[in-house]
């Protein structure tokens, strides 16, 4: 053990260690070499004939994105109104605190569309329009699920205890204006 304890004891016996577990763990995946599957010799006939295969899938995913236009083809609003503050809440400094407004299909799935927003004064007027999809594009017609969040601490994935939600009673149509979420602390 003196073999390890020098100025950098800690230094040595960590690497001595990750040297021991590295080579231990990796031992399950150990494969013969003439049981795995090789890659082909440049330009023989089986790497000819994976890359004529790989050039056909590309073009092929090319095509697709083409025939089918990109959420950013939408122009105009996919919904505006405004958000609100309870009168209990309005004396509370939020200040620093984030607005988050999402978009969501009704039928479930990731947002559709979604903006950020700081320095916040309520009531706050917004509007979610092609510059904020997020994740595929909208259709005619579409039902949304409209949500506000204002977040203590910027970061939307964390729920904190003093954080306010609010959303839209109902659905709304894509393209509808002047809706109206009134935001409260989350209920436990």
């Amino acid at each position: 053990m003196k073999f390890f304890i020098n100025k950098r004891g800690g230094l040595a016996a960590f690497a001595m260690l990750s040297l021991l577990f590295t080579a231990s763990c990796q031992d399950h995946h150990w494969m013969a070499y003439d049981e795995s599957n090789p890659l082909p010799e440049p330009g023989s006939p089986e790497a000819l004939a994976q890359a004529e295969k790989n050039r056909k899938a590309h073009t092929k995913a090319s095509q697709f994105q083409l025939d089918k236009p990109a959420g950013a083809a939408f122009k105009g609003t996919i919904v505006s109104g405004m958000v609100n503050l309870p009168e209990e809440l309005a004396e509370k400094a939020l200040a620093e605190w984030t607005l988050y407004i999402i978009a969501r299909p009704l039928d479930g799935g990731a947002p559709l569309a979604a903006a950020k927003a700081v320095e916040v004064k309520f009531p706050f007027n917004f509007r979610l329009d092609e510059r904020n999809i997020m994740v595929g594009g909208p259709t005619e017609g579409m039902k949304l699920r409209i949500e506000a969040m204002l977040d203590s601490d910027g970061d939307p994935i964390t729920k904190s205890p003093g954080d306010l939600f609010g959303r839209l009673e109902g659905d709304a149509v894509l393209g509808a204006e002047n809706v109206v979420i009134t935001l409260r602390k989350k209920s436990s």
